[in-house]
């Protein structure tokens, strides 16, 4: 949660030894407080703004006496990143889209964002900073994917676009068109029928191999 969401009774009733509020955007009142229930740690970042997962595991890591135990698990995990890029040489180059509405407010997350570093930790292109959007820029979505998180199925399905701000406008042209992206890539993905003769020999094994949605 944002610092400015923080329950301060409800930590407090919980007694805790610690607090941990590497991700919590706390400013300095909110970390005041908290420090007056137990020790707590804040964002490792001057300005407040988020850090990256591997300074976020180094800071909690400090926080529990299990700095050595942190540097093995961002070893490990850079490892599996790696890994992951070298077996899908296909997303290099690619771009996703990050759509997060946060009370109703629709946010583009960047590299500064944790949600997005998963994204650019396998090579694929992602905003270098986060933006705050609006019904008249969120054409900024259009990518070869959209990552979409706290809308419902209902907002996104058929003609009930999500509404932000009360609009609809450009962002149900925005998700008609991926809707018909969708369609068009889905279209081609399909397997070409089979003549009357070789209908009979067809098996699960002759529909082709997984495709990658980035592909």
């Amino acid at each position: 949660m944002g610092g400015n969401d923080i329950r301060f009774e409800k930590v407090a009733a919980l007694e805790p030894d610690l607090i941990l509020g590497v991700y919590s955007f706390m400013d300095r009142s909110a970390y005041d407080t908290l420090s007056r229930i137990a020790p707590t740690v804040a964002q490792p970042t001057v300005d407040g703004a988020a850090a990256t997962w591997q300074e976020q595991t180094r800071t909690t890591g400090r926080a529990l006496g299990r700095e050595a135990r942190a540097d093995q698990v961002i070893a490990a995990t850079e490892k599996e990143f790696a890994d992951a890029k070298a077996a899908h040489p296909q997303l290099a180059g690619k771009n996703v889209a990050v759509d997060l509405v946060v009370d109703g407010v629709p946010y583009l997350p960047g590299a500064d964002d944790l949600r997005s570093q998963v994204f650019s930790g396998l090579g694929i292109t992602v905003p270098a900073t986060t933006e705050t959007l609006s019904n008249e820029t969120q054409s900024q979505l259009d990518k070869d994917a959209i990552v979409v998180i706290r809308r419902t199925k209902e907002q996104l399905a058929g003609n009930g676009v999500p509404r932000v701000g009360g609009g609809h406008g450009r962002q149900g042209g925005l998700h008609r068109r991926l809707r018909e992206r969708v369609r068009r890539r889905d279209r081609r993905r399909q397997p070409a029928e089979p003549a009357d003769g070789d209908r009979r020999h067809r098996t699960s094994a002759g529909r082709g191999p997984e495709v990658s949605p980035l592909r």
